[in-house]
C-alpha cells in the first residue's frame, strides 16, 4: 500500500522488515525472498536510488538462477 501511496521510505522500511523475518524463517530458496528482492528493487528505483535497486535486482537474479526447484 505504501508503494502505491508513493510512500518509499516507509515502503522500504517495511520490506526490510518483512526480508528480515524470511530471512530467519523460510528456506533460502523460498519464492518470498525473490518477492521481497523484487518489491526492495522497485522501491529504490522509484527513489532513483540506482545502486541500492542494482543490488536487489542482483539478489533477485542470484536467487531465481539458485531456486529452480523448490519444496
Amino acid at each position: 500500500i505504501y508503494y502505491e501511496l508513493g510512500d518509499y521510505d516507509k515502503d522500504i522500511e517495511y520490506l526490510n522488515k518483512t526480508l528480515e523475518i524470511e530471512l530467519n524463517t523460510v528456506a533460502t530458496n523460498h519464492p518470498d525472498l525473490d518477492r521481497t528482492y523484487h518489491n526492495l528493487s522497485t522501491a529504490f528505483h522509484e527513489q532513483n536510488k540506482l545502486n541500492e535497486a542494482l543490488k536487489y535486482m542482483q539478489m533477485e537474479k542470484m536467487f531465481t538462477t539458485q531456486s529452480s526447484t523448490f519444496y
